[in-house]
């Protein structure tokens, strides 16, 4: 039994004696990660008992038990919190010249960044779409893929045109001509995308996320080229 000296909200401090050696302490206090253990003065491991309590393994004597709770997720909170104060108080320091460094940078690769963008919504039009499709409208997941992935296609179409390549509508036969050739390079960047992560993964042994990674990388780059050099060609006079 735990004679216990202190107690408070995260911690307890008590001295148990122990008549016979390899005799578990049981506690009431519940099993979770975050718990730290003294027994005179060293850390020592716990174990659960019946999935939710604490148990310790002790030997013949007297002990001092000391028990310390931190959540999990307290030291990495505290550090994101110093971090974050420290980066805002640079900001009201630098207010102005890190607004017009970030106003240069954007304006210097205002195509690329509203690109990026573009992507961005993509995404969440292809996985917002295809779980509607799925969940709501309860269609079949392949017949799913290939209508979000064809309203994420126009999608990226359209954001591409006004918003990153800034094209005109001139006329219908130059429009259906860019759709056209929109689709046909996302379907190539679909198809390359499939034979990189073929090579990297079966014939090169990479880890199949790792390779995730660096193949989309790859389509990103293959698909703004695609669409500033064969789609989006600005005319001129």
């Amino acid at each position: 039994q735990l004679d216990i000296d202190i107690q408070k909200k995260n911690y307890i401090k008590g001295k148990v004696k122990v008549t016979e050696d390899k005799q578990v302490l049981f506690t009431t206090i519940p099993y979770e990660k975050g718990w730290s253990i003294l027994v005179d003065g060293k850390k020592v491991d716990y174990h659960s008992i019946f999935d939710a309590f604490i148990g310790l393994d002790l030997s013949v004597g007297e002990h001092e038990v000391e028990f310390k709770f931190v959540p999990p997720l307290f030291k990495l909170g505290l550090v994101i919190s110093l971090i974050s104060a420290i980066l805002f108080g640079i900001y009201m320091k630098f207010e102005n010249k890190i607004i017009k460094f970030i106003i240069g940078i954007y304006f210097g690769c205002e195509e690329i960044i509203n690109y990026l963008i573009a992507g961005g919504l993509t995404t969440v039009v292809s996985i917002g779409s295809y779980g509607i499709f799925t969940k709501l409208l309860n269609i079949n997941y392949i017949i799913s893929t290939i209508l979000s992935f064809v309203l994420a296609v126009t999608f990226a179409y359209l954001v591409n045109k006004i918003f990153v390549f800034k094209t005109e509508f001139k006329n219908k036969e130059m429009v259906l001509h860019e759709t056209y050739q929109f689709f046909k390079y996302r379907i190539l960047s679909l198809l390359i995308d499939v034979m990189l992560m073929i090579l990297f993964v079966e014939m090169l042994h990479i880890n199949d996320l790792i390779a995730k990674i660096i193949v989309q990388v790859v389509i990103v780059i293959a698909n703004y080229f695609f669409s500033k050099i064969f789609i989006f060609k600005k005319q001129v006079n």
